[in-house]
């Protein structure tokens, strides 16, 4: 089982998908994330949660080291709240959407934007933590 796991992991590492700062950009540019925030903002957020990966998974673990929830995609979405996991426990599927859907950047940019709406930018701690009241314009210079 463990051999499977190691497999598992090295497979998702292998076809890891990296987007550039502004190829993300391009791509938040004109999407409704803009009516809850900048684009630095988003691009700060991002660089922060997943540094650009598209298919970025991790877990989160109770006290007890048992795995609860997992955070998705290049927004790290969190699977308690906004997406279907099966296997772990779930209060909503806010998103509408199975988490591995939101490798799909996409898919990821409409969920964001359903999480933006009801929580704002502070439903990330990489943007609080990192980006919210500090200079952030130069994660937008020359995209």
């Amino acid at each position: 089982m463990k051999v499977l796991a190691i497999l598992s992991a090295l497979l998702v590492a292998s076809s890891a998908e990296y987007l550039s700062r502004c190829e993300f950009a391009n791509m938040v540019r004109n999407s409704r994330l803009m009516n809850f925030g900048s684009l630095a903002d988003w691009v700060c957020l991002v660089n922060y949660e997943s540094s650009f990966q598209t298919n970025a998974v991790s877990d989160d673990r109770n006290s007890a080291g048992q795995v609860w929830s997992a955070d998705y995609g290049i927004f790290q979405i969190n699977s308690y709240w906004w997406c279907y996991e099966p296997g772990f426990p779930n209060a909503g599927n806010g998103c509408n959407v199975n988490c591995q859907d939101l490798f799909n950047v996409q898919t990821a940019i409409n969920c964001a934007a359903v999480v933006a709406e009801q929580q704002g930018l502070e439903a990330w701690y990489g943007w609080l933590n990192n980006c919210r009241g500090r200079s952030i314009q130069h994660f937008v210079e020359g995209c």
